[in-house]
This record gives C-alpha cells, sequence and structure tokens, in this order.
C-alpha cells in the first residue's frame, strides 16, 4: 500500500520540477537582440558611432568606436556576463580602469544596469523597439545622455 503512495507522489513531484523547468526557460529573458552591428543616429554632425555585439561563451561583448574626419577619437569595450547569477556590465577603454555595472531589470526587449558609487554615468539603459536602440546613460536624476541606434544592414 505504501508504494500506490510513493509512485503518484513522486510521479507528481517530478512533473511538477518538468513544468517548473518549462517555466524559467521560457521566461529567461535573452539579449540576443544586441546582436550585429548598430550606427549611432543622433550623434553630432561628422561624428560616426558604431556598436558591434557578438556573443561569447561568458555573455556578449561589444566594441564601439566613434570616427571623426577618419580618425577614432573614441573607443571602448563592453563585456556582458553572468555573476554570482547578477549579469555584469563591463566598461573598458575611456577609463584607466574597467567600471563594472550590475544589471537591476532585464527583459527580452530591455535591461538596466546600475553602479551608484561611479560619478557618471550611474545608470545604463537600453530598449529595443524593432531594428532600433535607445541607449542612455545617466546619473539617475538630471543628467541624461540619449544615443539613438539603428541596426546596420
Amino acid at each position: 500500500m505504501k508504494f500506490a503512495f510513493i509512485i503518484p507522489f513522486a510521479l507528481l513531484i517530478s512533473c511538477s520540477q518538468s513544468a517548473q523547468n518549462q517555466i524559467q526557460e521560457k521566461t529567461e529573458p535573452t539579449m540576443d537582440w544586441l546582436l550585429g552591428d548598430w550606427v549611432r543616429t543622433n550623434g553630432q554632425p561628422g561624428e560616426h558611432t558604431f556598436e558591434h555585439w557578438s556573443k561569447t561563451n561568458e555573455g556578449f561583448i561589444c566594441n564601439a568606436f566613434t570616427i571623426v574626419n577618419e580618425d577614432t577619437v573614441f573607443q571602448e569595450r563592453i563585456d556582458v556576463y553572468l555573476s554570482d547569477n547578477i549579469w555584469q556590465y563591463k566598461v573598458s577603454g575611456p577609463n584607466d580602469t574597467a567600471v563594472i555595472f550590475s544589471a537591476t531589470s532585464i527583459s527580452d526587449s530591455n535591461f538596466i544596469c546600475e553602479n551608484l558609487k561611479h560619478d557618471f554615468p550611474k545608470i545604463i539603459t537600453y530598449d529595443k523597439d524593432g531594428d532600433c536602440i535607445a541607449a542612455t546613460i545617466s546619473d539617475g536624476s538630471t543628467k541624461e545622455i540619449l544615443f539613438r541606434y539603428e541596426r546596420e544592414h
């Protein structure tokens, strides 16, 4: 009689675990929409800014640069990776040391990263809208810079 109870109970737990895993797989957001080449559309005249996003074993990498009169005037590298189950957004290049921001929100078309101890920016936001991305850097209150990108075909 014990087996009559244990077997259905084990099946119930197994099915519950399987359903829970399926829900987690379906609800886990992806940042694959970042992949590819992007060109900034709201830069200064004569300034051409690009981001190239690719996938790595650890997450994602972006090489971003700005060209003025055929000279590279700005360059940075962005690494997005999981660390202790938190997505990190690491910026290297413009500063002597890399700055790391931690994701506070991620969806299939948006992510927000924060480092409230950093002087500027403190918050970085990426929003996808079709073949466009709006990337915003801000101090969280009064200063904000918007970077609009279109997918380069």
